[in-house]
């Protein structure tokens, strides 16, 4: 479509909507957008793919402030122009269970806050989450980023991609019922270490596949990386 801005109280009309799956999906003219777009939409349970491949380069950080009820952020901004995230963007919404692909391509992203899923203690799926991200200059990783989310089962594919040039030691410490960590920093071609200890603490974990496939710059393997992944079923193609 056409359309480059969406205003105030857009959805006055449709308060009761829960679904806003694919609202703004391709509208690849969309390059703004307002804070108050779904603050009457106190129902809301679902934002997948609501502004997948718009041409936004930013986002209000009280964007979804009324809609406690949200369990799924799957692909929300996937394939837009954001240059930063706010902190606070999901301060709000405590029952969210699915960020996956919620940044997926977004290649102008530069930074993630520490603290961006700090409240968002449900979530099971960060699958993809920032997968695909090649192109844009984060390098950094926050260590802090997952540890409150102790439910997470899945981080297949989180890192794919992406211009990552180190891995925080502690990154999953609190992410104990993780299972799958397939294709987690594949193609990462600028990392050029593993730390030895990534994965001591997820036991339950069972899927390696691709972890680190494609990861051309790293030179050694540390010794003890697998030590405590006594479940594992799936190691293919790990390097």
């Amino acid at each position: 479509t056409g359309i480059r801005y969406v205003g105030d109280d857009v959805f006055s009309n449709d308060s009761s909507r829960t679904s806003f799956i694919y609202v703004f999906n391709y509208c690849t003219s969309l390059d703004k957008i307002s804070d108050t777009i779904f603050s009457l939409c106190q129902e809301a349970t679902t934002f997948s793919l609501a502004f997948n491949y718009t041409h936004i380069s930013s986002i209000p950080e009280n964007l979804f402030a009324n809609n406690t009820e949200v369990t799924d952020f799957s692909s929300c901004f996937a394939g837009t122009r954001i240059t930063a995230i706010p902190e606070n963007l999901f301060k709000y919404n405590t029952k969210v269970t699915n960020f996956s692909g919620c940044f997926y391509n977004s290649t102008s992203i530069t930074t993630i806050p520490e603290n961006l899923f700090r409240y968002n203690t449900k979530v099971t799926d960060f699958g993809s989450c920032f997968g695909n991200s090649y192109s844009n200059n984060l390098s950094v990783i926050p260590e802090g980023l997952f540890k409150y989310n102790t439910e997470a089962t899945n981080f297949g594919s989180v890192f794919r991609n992406s211009n990552i040039t180190q891995i925080p030691e502690g990154l999953f410490k609190y992410n104990t019922k993780a299972v799958n960590f397939g294709s987690v920093f594949s193609q990462c071609t600028k990392l050029t270490s593993i730390p030895e200890t990534l994965f001591q603490t997820n036991t339950e974990a069972i899927n390696f596949n691709s972890a680190f496939d494609g990861c051309r710059e790293i030179t050694s393997i540390p010794i003890n990386l697998l030590k405590y992944n006594t479940k594992i079923t799936d190691i293919r193609r790990i390097f």
